[in-house]
């Protein structure tokens, strides 16, 4: 009994220091206190760091993002088609069609090969064809495909380069936002540019250091010769005359290399009738498919007009009608847009205007088509973002006609959507364009040249074209 009365006696002592123990001193209760707040500093101080960072290098990390995205977008196209270079597959099905006897323009025996399931038939001239027969090694031997993807793809890369204005330090963060924005806009136009492996990069690469060229030293005659040649292979080339005519106003030059043209595209009647006829032929199969000739307003006219009208002759004929109206709209505010300005004032967001200008005069545009504009559609919109004028919202409002086309009735068989990326870049130029004649209208003109004093003074800065 006794041990009992002494374990009962003594169960309030341990008890206190039970409670002792579970009860932190005060000096514990300020060391844990120190520690969280250190945790805590820590931790906030880190994120205020990683959200800084994210803020002052927001390009950066876009960049990373858009090459990130572009990267998987690759792997998947190479997952689904097996290959790349899909195009030039094509143009070997079409130079071993002409060693068996057909025609470049037979569009079943070329679907028969297997090597043709991601085209849509020859559509270049029976001269093009010609030459392609000539340098067919190029096409069918080994060697010959790898020397023609390796242009291929230094053209590819050198269609930013040029576009950014030959930068000194091709590894930079500016130079690394140019090119996430070249493969990763449109669709990632960029990324299918190459993936395709249609001959378009090469004539790309050449008129985009051509007119670097022509702009820089006002010297049009390589800029001539090779508008000519890209314009033979594909006429909707024809749209960078906008460049010569609206800058340096040399209409008669345009004038007279459009009849070069017309007088090339004539010899190859002379060349091969039949060939020619087909081709023909192929060209008005191609206006039957809207499909085969993308997503330009041309395309959009035709298809709301045959919606409208369906004998075929008479909606060709007021979609043609359409676009030499919307060609004339373009080609007279670039007039006025450049006759308001010169070299000496945003003159590197005047020529990337122009080029979204001679895009959107082109009849046909497909999505690879769209890469040489990612950098200067990208360019302009940071210029109307910097300087929030007038013509910001004019582009907003204009781009913002795309979301509307997003879901419509499923009884209209038109996909309106595909335009989407059409709108978008008009919308952009037609806000820039505002944006170039408010600032203007708003300057005080020179009585004598009636540009404004910064342009027609003589000692005026001058801005390369970079």
């Amino acid at each position: 009994m006794s041990g009992a009365y002494e374990l009962a006696r003594g169960a309030p002592e341990m008890n206190k220091v039970r409670n002792m123990l579970a009860s932190p001193s005060p000096s514990t209760d300020h060391a844990n206190t120190f520690i969280e707040r250190l945790a805590l500093q820590s931790l906030s101080t880190g994120a205020v760091r990683c959200l800084s960072s994210l803020v002052t290098e927001w390009n950066f990390f876009l960049s990373i993002l858009c090459l990130l995205a572009s990267a998987a977008y690759a792997l998947i196209l190479l997952t689904y088609t097996k290959h790349f270079f899909w195009d030039v597959d094509f143009y070997a099905a079409v130079v071993r069609a002409m060693n068996l006897g057909h025609s470049p323009y037979d569009n079943a025996w070329l679907m028969s090969d297997p090597s043709s399931a991601y085209s849509n038939g020859f559509v270049y001239p029976p001269a093009i064809a010609l030459l392609f027969d000539h340098i067919q090694w190029i096409f069918i031997s080994h060697s010959g495909r790898a020397l023609l993807i390796c242009f291929l793809f230094l053209s590819w890369l050198a269609i930013p380069y040029f576009l950014a204005g030959r930068p000194k330090r091709p590894i930079s963060k500016d130079y690394l936002w140019i090119w996430s924005l070249y493969l990763a806009l449109f669709g990632f136009a960029g990324v299918r540019l190459l993936a395709v492996g249609n001959i378009a990069a090469l004539l790309f690469a050449a008129l985009t250091i051509t007119i670097g060229i022509a702009i820089e030293r006002r010297d049009y005659r390589p800029f001539w010769i090779v508008l000519l040649i890209c314009s033979f292979i594909k006429p909707y080339f024809l749209g960078f005359l906008i460049f010569p005519a609206a800058l340096d106003r040399q209409y008669w030059q345009s004038a007279l290399l459009v009849a070069s043209l017309a007088s090339l595209y004539a010899t190859n009647y002379f060349l091969e009738p039949q060939l020619f006829t087909e081709y023909l032929a192929q060209l008005s199969a191609q206006q039957s498919h809207l499909s085969n000739i993308g997503i330009s307003f041309f395309t959009l006219a035709s298809s709301i007009t045959r919606l409208l009208i369906k004998a075929p002759s008479l909606s060709t004929a007021i979609s043609i009608v359409i676009h030499l109206w919307f060609v004339a709209v373009i080609f007279l505010i670039s007039i006025a847009v450049t006759g308001r300005t010169n070299r000496s004032r945003r003159f590197d967001s005047l020529c990337c205007w122009l080029f979204l200008s001679g895009f959107l005069i082109s009849p046909r545009l497909f999505d690879y088509d769209l890469a040489l504009i990612a950098v200067p559609f990208a360019l302009l919109v940071r210029d109307l973002v910097v300087r929030r004028q007038s013509g910001a919202g004019v582009a907003i409002a204009m781009a913002s006609v795309s979301l509307f086309f997003t879901r419509i009735p499923a009884g209209i068989p038109l996909q309106l959507s595909d335009w989407s990326p059409t709108f978008l870049i008009a919308g952009i130029w037609l806000g820039t364009a505002v944006d170039f004649l408010a600032s203007d209208s708003n300057a005080e003109q020179c009585p004598q040249c009636g540009l404004v004093p910064l342009d027609c003074s003589p000692t005026a800065p001058q801005v390369s074209a970079r």
